[in-house]
Formats: structure tokens, sequence, C-alpha cells
């Protein structure tokens, strides 16, 4: 199934994740099948990609420099959990975001992902 993931290139030209740091944090290699750290999949929370690539770009702020790769998931998730904190997440807690407006529009949560090939 094709999804939409943005990513960021940190110094070191690995690319990251795009708003996940610390213990949350995924290094994607492109051809490659990733997943969640297993503390975040044991809780129901696993990798946010976006339906469309217009969903992703929509997400990156106009002034950040990130990648939108055109990616693979074997499936969506259907149910998306309560979206968490990005600064408690990044430390391993587990405390519900403020965000009243939930998750980007278009997100959604997949299982495992492959980056296919750079879009933006």
């Amino acid at each position: 199934m094709k999804v939409y993931r943005a990513v960021w290139r940190d110094p070191m030209g690995r690319l990251i994740s795009a708003s996940a740091e610390g213990k949350a944090l995924i290094i994607y290699r492109p051809g490659e099948w990733v997943e969640a750290p297993m503390w975040l999949q044991e809780r129901g929370y696993h990798i946010l990609a976006f339906r469309t690539k217009k969903d992703a770009k929509n997400y990156i702020p106009k002034w950040a420099v990130y990648e939108i790769w055109e990616a693979e998931a074997p499936q969506i998730i259907q149910d998306l959990p309560p979206e968490l904190d990005k600064k408690a997440l990044s430390k391993g807690f587990f405390i519900q975001s403020r965000n009243l407006g939930g998750w980007p529009r278009g997100t959604v949560m997949v299982p495992k992902i492959k980056l296919v090939k750079k879009v933006y």
C-alpha cells in the first residue's frame, strides 16, 4: 500500500523521524523495512505516515527543510490511538497531547514502512 513519509536528513546524512526524537527516533534507510521501537509497539503506537503527498507537505512548516518519500506499507492500522506529547515521548513517557485538533489531516499509522523514492 502506498503512503508518504516526512523525514529529516540529520547532519550525519541519516534520514530520521520528522517529529519523533530521543527514545522514539527512527532511522530510515531507503529500500529497507523499519518498525517503531518495540516499547512503542507494545503500547499500540507504530510508524506515522500520510495518505497523500499533499497531506505530508501540509504537515511540514514552510520554513522547515524536510524530505517527503513515497513509501510502502503492508497495511494501515484503522484506529489511531490518542496523539502523544512529543517532548514526553522522546523521553519515553506516554502523555496525551494537548492538541485538541488531534492528528494532522491524512495521518495514518502503519506497522512497518519502506521508503521507496524521494518525491519532495
